[in-house]
């Protein structure tokens, strides 16, 4: 085995020769001032063959200067690379979720959900909560129970989420735990659900702003409303659960309910689903086209086919399909809609529906749903009505 090193001195080469020899004997070197022939034609040794160094040494920073371009080159490049593929991954990963959140409510199978768990109870009423997540999303039902009823199998009552405006989702919302067990006191089965899907940030106070110039977070909030028709879908799903899942209900006394913006679903659950037998609504937002006009359209800029599905979505535009037994409360101190529109909604129905119970009063419906008693003249009242229709 030979190996050869440089001589600063003499410019001359090294070369030793190594043998396999006895362990007292010595190496030999031999100096050469050239290369020697036996490594001159050698590939590992062209870089030597030279005389001098000094081509070599010429060349060296310019080359050491175009590796270090081009290593940064490289590295620069795959820089962008990496964060091209990231942002790539992070939009894709973004779009699969909103397809996920919105996948369509009728393809959830209710027997894969979970089952009832109880959350808090009193002596007259059990409370059970039923959460499952849906992409980003969780969906949920809040199953209000009597602890003594009076009937093997009870009249249910599904309770859409309060609001002020019905054209985004809702949450469940707490204030209405009370008014909830006022009907479970009064004998009913009581399920409050909740509508694709609510706008954390929204208030009454930033409504407008958000709605008039939708970011792509509320755009997105507002294609999932869409897809869930306005929380019709929402409402199927509750009364599927409830039918398969909840062996007291009476799947044939069914009833929707709700306030403001719930009780705009109200009407349209009843307008559109054959198994519910009559709906309660306090307040309701009845023509959304006239009360809305501008929202609307702003929306529609960010989510086509807005307009044509509000105009879907209105009880005035479907009055016609309402023909169960309607229990409709007007507060004259609520804001939410004038007693204009609702008689004229309420005329409006008659025309094909006879069984309308029309009642107003000055009671403000924001409060009434805190009360721990029924001690609300609408609650009452809609209570007897729901008394009134269950057979003898």
């Amino acid at each position: 085995a030979v190996y050869k090193r440089k001589n600063a001195e003499t410019k001359g080469f090294l070369v030793k020769k190594m043998a396999l020899k006895k362990h007292d004997e010595p190496e030999e070197e031999e100096e050469f001032t050239g290369i020697p022939d036996t490594f001159a034609n050698a590939r590992v040794n062209r870089s030597f063959s030279q005389s001098s160094a000094e081509p070599q040494d010429k060349y060296r920073p310019k080359l050491r200067m175009y590796g270090m371009l081009n290593s940064y080159l490289i590295r620069m490049f795959s820089g962008f690379f990496a964060l091209g593929v990231g942002i790539f991954a992070v939009y894709g990963l973004s779009r699969l979720m909103d397809s996920i959140e919105q996948k369509p409510l009728t393809n959830i199978d209710v027997n894969q959900l979970p089952g009832l768990g109880t959350t808090r109870n009193d002596p007259e009423v059990m409370e059970y909560q039923v959460s499952f997540p849906r992409g980003t999303h969780v969906s949920k039902f809040v199953v209000y129970l009597p602890t003594n009823p009076t009937k093997p199998k009870l009249p249910s009552i599904f309770f859409a989420p309060s609001g002020k405006t019905p054209l985004y989702g809702r949450g469940i919302d707490e204030m209405s735990h009370w008014n909830n067990t006022s009907y479970a006191k009064a004998g009913y089965a009581v399920i409050a659900y909740d509508v694709d899907t609510q706008i954390e940030q929204m208030s009454e106070i930033n409504e407008a702003a958000l709605l008039n110039q939708p970011s792509k977070p509320v755009t997105a909030r507002l294609r999932a409303y869409k897809a869930s028709d306005a929380g019709v879908l929402n409402a199927k799903l509750a009364i599927d659960y409830a039918i398969a899942r909840i062996p007291q209900i009476d799947p044939n006394a069914i009833y929707t309910a709700g306030n403001g913006a719930g009780g705009t679903l109200s009407l349209m659950v009843a307008a559109t689903d054959k198994r519910v037998k009559g709906a309660i609504a306090f307040t309701p937002i009845v023509d959304l086209p006239k009360k809305y006009p501008s929202l609307i359209e702003n929306i529609s800029k960010t989510v086509p086919g807005y307009k044509e599905f509000i105009d879907r979505s209105s009880p005035y535009q479907n009055a016609s399909k309402i023909d169960k037994p309607l229990f409709i409360y007007h507060d004259d101190s609520n804001t939410l809609n004038s007693l204009e529109d609702t008689n004229s909604f309420v005329e409006l129905v008659g025309k094909t529906n006879s069984s309308v119970t029309f009642a107003h009063g000055q009671e403000n419906t924001k409060e009434y749903w805190k009360q721990s008693e029924i001690n609300s003249d609408a609650t009452k009242q809609a209570i007897d009505w729901l008394n009134i229709q269950q057979p003898k």
